[in-house]
């Protein structure tokens, strides 16, 4: 939900954009959170013996290679008090001056790119449910 209306928002004109920042903000807060707990799960579904394993292993280490600065992102946003930087909202902006649906996270660490963020977290998801779709049909069978 958040990543469609981050999307949405960046292809807004610009004076809604900078009207609805804050907004976009806490969307991000939500999405890195939402993730970050996807993450927790994928690595809970590692302890599940099944024959999906080494693909689950795999892109978590992938998701973990190009977005390894999510708990950093995340700790700041927790933290707005305490931190030293915040992650910033940034879209991509053509000559229309309306929005492309570019949308990162500008960041000291490394910028993070939401449209690849969202995809290798529906990649680590598929991967989780191909580790518990067998077990969730043995216990219905048994039921």
């Amino acid at each position: 939900m958040q990543y469609e209306r981050l999307i949405g928002r960046s292809r807004l004109p610009l004076e809604r954009r900078l009207a609805e920042h804050m907004q976009m903000v806490a969307d991000m807060d939500f999405l890195v959170i939402m993730v970050r707990r996807l993450l927790r799960t994928a690595e809970l579904a590692r302890g599940i013996p099944s024959v999906h394993q080494s693909k689950l292993k795999q892109a978590i280490k992938v998701f973990n290679s190009k977005s390894g600065n999510l708990e950093a992102i995340r700790n700041a946003l927790e933290h707005a008090d305490k931190a030293a930087m915040l992650p910033l909202p940034a879209v991509g902006i053509p000559m229309s001056g309306h929005g492309d649906g570019h949308f990162i996270f500008m960041w000291p660490g490394g910028n993070l790119d939401i449209g690849k963020l969202f995809e290798d977290a529906q990649t680590v998801f598929k991967a989780i449910l191909r580790v518990i779709e067998p077990l969730e049909a043995e216990r219905d069978a048994q039921a």
